[in-house]
């Protein structure tokens, strides 16, 4: 579709993905329970494009999360 941010969660995969994963990953690992607002590449799609849409490419992040990793570079 012209226009379209082709890096950009469908809304349909987004809401499913974190309808199913409701928690941070991260938080979880820290031992805090914070709701994933977030979904993150794994493998960035600049990289490989094709993952987009692949649940095993993604993680359920937290706000805070997210931001410091994409910070990182992740």
């Amino acid at each position: 579709v012209t226009g379209v941010q082709t890096c950009a969660l469908p809304i349909f995969f987004r809401r499913r993905f974190l309808s199913g994963n409701p928690l941070c990953d991260d938080c979880i690992r820290e031992g805090l329970i914070r709701v994933a607002e977030e979904v993150h590449h794994k493998i960035k799609l600049a990289d490989n494009p094709e993952l987009r849409l692949d649940p095993e490419n993604v993680v359920a992040l937290c706000k805070s999360c997210h931001s410091k990793r994409t910070m990182k570079g992740e």
